[in-house]
Parts: C-alpha cells; structure tokens; sequence
C-alpha cells in the first residue's frame, strides 16, 4: 500500500473498535479507495476489493482478468473472482473470517451528509450488509491517514500565507496614498495590482471568467487566509457574482432581496449602492436570516433583516430594484453536490413551474421604471424548457401588467470548473 502506514493503520482500527477497513471501486466512483492504493491512471474495467483486518495480511480481491495487471507495489495477498457469484463466495470468506457482526469502515457517511465521503453504491452497502458485518464511515480513518499534510505541505501553505497577507497590506497602503493624494483607486487597478503581487510570489491567480471582479484560487481553504475574518474580502460563487452586477445597483438606492439567505448578493449589493443606500435582505427561514446578520457583521454591512415568506410578503416598498433568486430544482448545484442529481425527478422539476409567486408580489415593490431580476439554477435540458413558462405565467399573474413589461432572458454555458449553469430573467417596470 503507497499511502498509507499499515501497521499504523491496524493500531488505529483497534482503538476505534473497528475490525476492518474496506476500501471498494468501480470505475473509478470512489476517489478515496483511488487515491489510497496510489490507482490513479491506472486502467481498471471492474470491481475491486482492498480489505485490511485488524489483526493480519491485507488482501486484495479483484477479477481475474485483472489480476496480472493490479499494481503490485499495493501491499498484501491477491485473491480472484471470475463471476458473480465467486464474487459472492469471496467476499463471504473474506468477511467471515472478522467474526461474527464484525465492524467495517467503508466510504459511507449516514443519510449522506458528507457526500464527498459517501461513495459506496446502496446495492453494494446491501449486498455487505448481507453478510452479517455492520458497514460504519471511514470518516475518521480517512482524515487520519489520507487528509494529512506533509512538512513540505505545511510549509507551502505558510508561505502561501505570508505571501497574501503582504499582498493585503500592500494593496491597503496604495489604496491609503491614493486617497492622500486625493484621488479615488478603482476596484480594478486594486485587483490588478494584487494580481500582479501573487503572480511575483509564484502564486496561480486567475481574473474570474464570468465576473471579472472576481479573483479565483485554485485549491486550499480561502476562508482560512489572511483578512477574511476581519472583513477584507468574501467568499462567492462567480454566478452568484454575476446575478449582483446583472441587477446592477446604483449608489444610494434601495435594494429588495427576497430571497436573500446566506446572503452572499445582499452583501455584495450592500457594497456597491454604498453608505446612502439600504439593502432589505428577506428569507423564511430565521437560522438562515442570522447567518445574513452573521456574515454581514464580519464585513460591516448591516442591512435590514426580515423573516417572511416571500410569496406572502410582510412589505410594501417602494424599491429601486429587486432581486428574487427563487427557489428551484437545485440541481444546477450538482457541481459541489452531485448527488443531487439522483434525488430529483421529472415530476418536481416540473412542479417548479408552479413558482412564480415570489416574483408576483416582489414586482409590486418596485418603483415605476426600477428593475426586477428573477433568478433560478437549472440544469441545462431541464430548466430551459420550464422557465420561460414560469416568467411568462409571472407576466399573467400580474395582470394589468402585461404589455408594460420588457423581458431579457439569458441562459449563460457554465465554466464546468466553477460555475453553475442558470438561467435568468429581467424585468423592468
């Protein structure tokens, strides 16, 4: 085994009272049991089983037509199936031989929470279960002994630090002579002039693709660099971004999110309309509303709050321009959280098309000649088939409305590494 210490290994499985580890692929749907065994790149075409005990040798099962082609430097004795069910008879002797209601980690995390660790199929979580063992997460096994950094890590990442930190200080003390000098810096010659100091350090920055006020990162925690505790920057997605200058909002104006939880546009919009503008962020939920207060605090915004649902609104207006991020089928978030595509079928997509209510009672916020911006993620395929009827039944359900409304509509083809697909509507009063 390449990345990891077996006898280490089996010491820690006895203190965590667990009688093995199971490590299973198929082409390649666990990355975890890749990664352990050092398999990436290498061309495997069917199942395989790494099982270390407790107490005694590893062994690996995988398909005889495989068996020649199994990297050999991966520890422990080889044993082979042909069919299934000498699979079948195979994993029984390997499993029995635990004991009886044995204890085996796997990739598994209880109703899914952690889906970058729940990786094993239900039919073969079935298919162990059947014989007598109890399948628990290999959670803690994983963060032990594949999530740990090495010295040269660390010490990348302490650099990494020092060298932001300085780029932060630097880019504050221009802003600062700037202003001495009487002159206002713009975002875009600050946010070259960062780019510039990580690039000069042999950090990989790239201007966003969508948002170009954007600055993206690869790899790494951004939440644990310097200055985002004390408010200098935020975390946001590039289509979350792009939603912010769609709407668009000017200095001084009154802004209407209403559906505004976490409230990573609320904030955003915060900033842009500045001290003499006021941002009303609105959600039904009131842990998610505290988490708007939360990080609003952290970056000094603190615009007004509300708990409501936003088809039954508790406000008036007037606003100056509105944004309604509806709720929607979710799965244009499958990028971060694939399996939400197993969970959703054709008949709640289209249930969707039923929303639209949001949009109806936020219309009536707005000022006469301001601007409405609905918003909803859709897979491509999906979406773009059930959302120009949800913004043309919005058009209905005003009422006198139609004929008074001008509608842009744009769908935008994702940047498969970092944006969300989505599809969006303009209104304008």
């Amino acid at each position: 085994m390449t990345a990891m210490d077996i006898p280490a290994l089996q010491r820690a499985l006895v203190e965590q009272q667990l009688d093995a580890w199971l490590l299973y692929d198929f082409h390649g749907q666990n990355p975890t049991a890749v990664s352990a065994l050092g398999l990436e790149g290498h061309m495997l075409t069917r199942r395989w089983f790494y099982l270390v005990p407790a107490k005694g040798e590893p062994t690996v099962l995988v398909h005889a037509i495989e068996l020649g082609s199994f990297p050999s430097d991966v520890a422990g004795r080889r044993e082979r199936y042909a069919s299934w069910t000498s699979l079948r008879d195979a994993l029984g002797r390997l499993l029995g031989a635990l004991g009886p209601r044995a204890r085996v980690a796997m990739e598994y995390f209880p109703e899914g929470a952690i889906p970058y660790l729940s990786r094993v199929d239900a039919g073969t979580l079935e298919l162990l279960r059947g014989y007598g063992i109890e399948v628990v997460s290999s959670a803690e096994l994983v963060q032990a002994f594949l999530c740990r950094w090495d010295a040269a890590q660390l010490d990348s990442h302490r650099r990494a630090l020092a060298v932001i930190d300085a780029a932060k200080d630097a880019a504050f003390e221009r802003i600062g002579q700037a202003h001495r000098r009487g002159e206002t810096p713009r975002e875009t010659e600050i946010q070259g002039f960062l780019m510039d100091r990580f690039r000069e350090a042999g950090l990989e920055p790239t201007v966003g693709t969508v948002d170009a006020d954007c600055i993206v990162l690869r790899g790494g925690e951004p939440r644990r660099l310097p200055g985002f505790d004390e408010g200098r920057w935020t975390v946001q997605d590039q289509a979350s971004a792009f939603v912010v200058r769609a709407l668009d909002p000017q200095p001084g104006e009154r802004i209407y999110d209403a559906c505004a939880a976490p409230g990573g546009k609320a904030l955003h919009a915060a900033e842009l309309i500045g001290t003499h503008g006021r941002v009303l962020a609105a959600d039904r939920s009131e842990h998610r509303v505290a988490l708007i207060a939360s990080s609003g605090a952290r970056l000094g915004f603190y615009p007004w709050l509300l708990v409501q649902d936003a088809a039954m609104p508790a406000v008036l207006g007037p606003f100056d321009r509105v944004l309604v991020d509806a709720p929607c089928s979710g799965v244009g978030s499958a990028r971060r959280r694939p399996e939400l595509l197993w969970r959703v079928t054709k008949e709640s997509t289209v249930a969707f098309e039923a929303h639209g209510g949001e949009a109806r009672f936020a219309f009536g916020t707005l000022s006469p000649g301001d601007r409405l911006r609905y918003e909803a993620t859709y897979w491509f395929g999906q979406g773009c088939d059930n959302e120009p009827n949800i913004c043309d039944r919005f058009v209905v359900l005003t009422g006198s409305l139609a004929g008074h409304c001008v509608s842009t509509r744009g769908v935008w083809e994702p940047d498969r590494s970092m944006l969300e697909p989505f599809v969006g509507r303009r209104r304008r009063r």
